[in-house]
């Protein structure tokens, strides 16, 4: 009966560390973003929403969920169109995230103005959490993105901290993470903000050729 019971409460406790926490279910991040490019003089504030829908994800349907970025405002003014360089103008893109106890990860949205995310260090959390901890990985971008095509991106991550971040009117503890982007290109920086129970709450991009891209959440319904 000891034996039983023993197996029978591991079950329970590697079943309930594998849920998902941020992934379940159907939720709604809202975010509020910056786009700055002062080298063209353009600045673009825009609202996103980060959607998740427990759904698996096609393409890989053991390992990833289906997540959805929208994009509540498309830019109209062509001259800025012009001087932007984009994947493709939508209003929704579904992609792919994961969770489990190893790593949280999700494609940042890549459409519209933020095509430029694929260049920086995708937003990744590798678990447990601690402070000073390092993890890397390597990224090649595929066909499709014109002169980006075939670029091998060299990433690095660091927990730098912990701070506070507010969404609604709510204070969160968050693990800070530093990361940057090595290419021929140049290097990007990502710094995020992340929660282990609500997941990223803040991305500051800082690119190879000074663009500046800033998500911050709002709130989450």
């Amino acid at each position: 009966m000891k034996t039983i019971l023993l197996l029978l409460l591991t079950v329970i406790s590697a079943s309930t560390f594998g849920q998902s926490r941020i992934l379940a279910g159907h939720k709604t991040y809202v975010y509020a973003t910056l786009y700055a490019d002062s080298v063209n003089n353009i600045f673009l504030h825009d609202t996103i929403l980060f959607i998740t829908t427990g759904i698996p994800w096609k393409h890989q349907p053991d390992l990833q969920t289906t997540v959805v970025w929208k994009y509540l405002h498309l830019i109209a003014d062509t001259s800025i169109k012009k001087k932007l360089r984009s994947i493709g103008w939508i209003h929704a893109d579904s992609t792919g995230a994961i969770e489990n106890e190893k790593k949280y990860w999700i494609h940042p949205p890549r459409n519209n103005q933020y095509s430029i995310t694929e260049l920086a260090p995708f937003p990744i959390v590798g678990f447990p959490c601690e402070i000073n901890k390092r993890f890397s990985n390597i990224l090649y971008i595929g066909e499709g993105w014109g002169n980006w095509s075939n670029i091998k991106l060299k990433n690095t991550y660091q927990f730098t901290g912990k701070e506070s971040r507010r969404a609604g009117n709510l204070n969160y503890d968050c693990w800070i993470i530093q990361s940057e982007s090595d290419s021929e290109l140049g290097k990007s920086y990502l710094t995020t903000a992340f929660n282990e129970n609500i997941g990223f709450m803040e991305f500051n991009y800082y690119f190879y050729n000074k663009t500046k891209i800033k998500i911050e959440l709002i709130k989450i319904e």
